[in-house]
Order: structure tokens, then sequence, then C-alpha cells
């Protein structure tokens, strides 16, 4: 996947519900802020969303989460 290559990219999944094959997520883990901003511009990127989004039931959503559970 090309995004794998991107300047930042530290993850990238794209993931199935098993129980509704039309819910699809991608997780992905970028260094920082800039490079998720970057990557975002993507053309690429832009192409796919603009060739999916007539076909999807719900605008996308994008969530910015954070490991809290994680402890150093």
């Amino acid at each position: 996947m090309p995004t794998r290559q991107e300047e930042g990219c530290l993850e990238y999944m794209l993931l199935v519900d098993i129980n509704d094959p039309t819910h699809v997520v991608f997780v992905e883990e970028w260094s920082d802020r800039a490079s998720f901003d970057r990557h975002l511009l993507v053309e690429g990127l832009q192409q796919v969303l603009s060739t999916v989004a007539p076909l999807l039931s719900e605008p996308t959503a994008v969530y910015e989460l954070d490991d809290a559970m994680v402890t150093d």
C-alpha cells in the first residue's frame, strides 16, 4: 500500500466488520499531526475519496484517538 510508504506513517490497516462487510474502518497511526495532514492531501487519496463518496451510506468520520490505557 502506498500509504505505508508515506513519511510519518507508522501503521495503516483496513479492517472489515465480520458481521457487516459493508462497514470498513481504516486504522492509521502517524508520527505527528503534520504527517497525517499531508496524507489527507495526497492526490491518490483524494481520488479514492471522491470516487467512493457517492457510494457511502453515511459520511466518513475521523476519530483522533490516544492510547491512554498504555502506561510507561
